[in-house]
């Protein structure tokens, strides 16, 4: 799989203020339709940028949060993998959850 796009983002948000945690499995190599992932990880990635820098700018200037993106990969088994992508932004508000 292509991870250019997203190994740019994720680098660059390295040398930001964002703590960027990756924690791989090894995976086995899966056959995928790596453009269209590569979005939906960039897609994933800037919504939660945008939440977090959202939460930030609202937030009580004494208050502060180092902002957080974490990237985690296990295989399940033979057949499946899961990909988790979590932020310590404030979450979705339960009009936008409910769609």
């Amino acid at each position: 799989m292509d991870y250019s796009l997203v190994s740019l983002l994720l680098s660059f948000l390295s040398l930001s203020s964002y703590q960027i945690i990756k924690d791989f499995e090894q995976l086995p190599h899966i056959k995928v339709y790596p453009g269209m992932l590569n979005q939906v990880f960039m897609n994933i990635i800037v919504n939660a940028i945008d939440a977090i820098d959202e939460q930030t700018s609202n937030a009580d200037k004494s208050f502060s949060i180092l902002p957080r993106i974490k990237i985690q990969t296990q295989q399940i088994d033979n057949q499946w993998i899961e990909i988790h992508i979590r932020d310590n932004g404030p979450g979705m508000i339960e009009k936008v959850s409910k769609q």
